[in-house]
């Protein structure tokens, strides 16, 4: 559909309010559970890289962040369940997806063997990007790390598909800057991404990607339609001054409707 010229043409000459038809359109031929990180129609570009290095997976560094990579879980305001990643990066404040809170008035964390009560306490629908303050126990923050680049080996925590906890390779593509609707389909968003070599599925929503020293260089925020081997993550730098923003806030903010 995405290589369609008679589409892509249609779809230039639609009034805007016509973007509402391609959204019931998107819900017939199902949905990924990630949001739309394209405009309609427009070309992905996927730069070749070898695959991700397999030693990660057992890295000691890449081991000892997986210990502060927990899962979110939640149910929003449409009445469905929803789940993804979060990671701390500061004592008792987990970054995630705001598409992954979306709607929900109360998150849980998994912390250990616990559920943990969490509290959004920042909510960007534009950046993708939310932080819940939360007692995060004895967990270490990671830190970030903004020097990552094309070609770099790096590995994606997380929990895919609601399961346990996972680790996989993989490598990043390009940096690019990608335009695209806000989670909710609406306006115009430009956000600096790594696109990645890797397998990245519903779950690893708000998780981190991080270096061989175990520091985060990306948060996963989309899969690609068109490639198994692509996704999509924030890049540090595009999420630092909201990770900062977030440390001391108390306040529950809304989280919006369902994404």
């Amino acid at each position: 559909m995405r290589q369609s010229a008679v589409l892509a043409k249609v779809d230039s000459v639609m009034p805007v309010g016509a973007g509402g038809i391609l959204d019931r359109f998107n819900t017939v031929v199902g949905t990924s559970f990630f949001p739309r990180y394209l405009e309609p129609f427009a070309p992905e570009r996927i730069v070749r890289v070898g695959p991700g290095p397999a030693r990660l997976r057992s890295d000691p560094d890449v081991v000892r962040a997986g210990a502060s990579v927990f899962k979110v879980h939640g149910t929003n305001s449409c009445g469905r369940g929803v789940e993804g990643s979060g990671f701390l990066y500061a004592p008792g404040y987990l970054m995630t997806n705001a598409h992954v809170v979306a709607g929900v008035d109360h998150p849980t964390v998994e912390v250990g063997d616990e559920n943990v009560s969490g509290k959004v306490v920042l909510y960007d629908p534009q950046e993708d990007v939310a932080v819940i303050e939360l007692d995060s126990g004895a967990a270490a923050p990671l830190a970030f790390d903004t020097t990552a680049g094309p070609h770099d080996g790096v590995a994606i925590l997380g929990y895919p598909q609601d399961g346990p906890f996972d680790v996989e390779p993989g490598r990043i593509r390009a940096e690019q800057r990608l335009r695209s609707p806000d989670i909710y389909g609406n306006g115009t968003v430009i956000r600096s991404v790594f696109s990645l070599r890797g397998l990245i599925r519903p779950g690893n929503s708000g998780g981190p990607i991080v270096d061989s020293a175990g520091d985060v260089v990306g948060v996963v925020f989309a899969a690609s339609v068109t490639d198994r081997e692509t996704g999509y993550a924030l890049t540090a730098d595009q999420v630092n001054e909201l990770a900062a923003s977030g440390v001391g806030r108390t306040a529950r903010v809304s989280t919006g409707g369902c994404a």
